[in-house]
């Protein structure tokens, strides 16, 4: 029994890691796709093969600063990228705010980013082998350039890079019919409606309301809306799903804010569909 609740809880986390890893390729794909990142990766890497920072103006040709950061700042970015959303992904069942988690992982990408410099330079430039020391204070700098660019990104954007953005779900009117139901100032970053009586209690991050209404028929005004009913009484956000785990043989859903939800045999087939990471 513990031998078999452990594989499904570890599966539910592959599926959680899944789902984090197809999140973060998508994005890499839409920057890469966007003419507007490419335009600023080329401004940088003019302005630093011109000014020739730690002195690849005296060490390099113009031509060869220019192909020497055209492949620093790509490949780091993508690194550095990848790394860092990464590392936030499996920070927010914590509850840690998206800019933090970021920080974070902006801070650990620094390693890896380090790596790929210190390889540049020592396979593509045949520069002498430094010692380790060297390679320890690069990965402070690149630490500290790397969650640099995340604050400023954030500042920018309005979102830490490859944070899923607000615009997520759906666009809603002021008019949308299920939002006008709401008297308290909680927004609209659903995590959950559960069903109490004759009401349900609508969770968001910002608080909670009961309004006077059945699940069934709120269910049918958020069809437009990223989430899903998981159980006669609970419907969830996509968004706030953290992981899946058995508990005591029954499918349960853990949420960002710490909330366990449990899914009734009749929807296990849809949830499994959801928690399916994409192939």
């Amino acid at each position: 029994m513990a031998n078999g609740k452990h594989d499904s809880v570890d599966g539910s986390e592959n599926s959680a890691n899944g789902r984090a890893r197809q999140f973060t390729l998508r994005e890499v794909r839409s920057i890469s796709s966007s003419r507007r990142f490419w335009i600023g990766l080329t401004a940088v890497v003019l302005i630093l093969a011109v000014s020739g920072p730690f002195d690849t103006d005296e060490t390099m040709m113009f031509a060869t600063r220019l192909a020497y950061w055209a492949v620093i700042c790509v490949s780091t970015f993508f690194v550095g990228f990848v790394v860092s959303g990464a590392v936030a992904e499996s920070l927010r069942p914590t509850g840690l705010p998206s800019l933090a988690a970021y920080l974070v992982g902006g801070i650990v990408a620094g390693l890896p980013i380090a790596g790929v410099v210190w390889a540049v330079n020592m396979i593509g430039l045949g520069a002498d082998l430094k010692p380790l020391s060297e390679f320890l204070e690069l990965v402070i700098y690149t630490s500290a350039i790397s969650a640099a660019i995340v604050v400023i990104y954030a500042a920018v954007e309005g979102r830490p890079p490859g944070a899923r953005p607000a615009s997520a779900s759906p666009a809603v009117k002021d008019d949308h019919p299920f939002f006008r139901r709401l008297s308290k100032p909680i927004g609209r970053d659903l995590i959950t409606l559960q069903a109490q009586d004759h009401y349900i209690e609508v969770r968001t991050t910002a608080g909670s309301e009961l309004i006077l209404m059945r699940l069934g028929d709120a269910e049918r005004e958020l069809a437009d809306w990223p989430g899903i009913r998981v159980h006669r009484s609970w419907w969830v956000a996509h968004s706030h799903v953290a992981q899946s785990a058995r508990d005591n043989g029954r499918l349960v859903l853990h949420l960002t804010d710490g909330t366990t939800v449990p899914v009734s045999r009749s929807y296990q087939k849809a949830v499994s569909l959801f928690l399916k990471p994409e192939d």
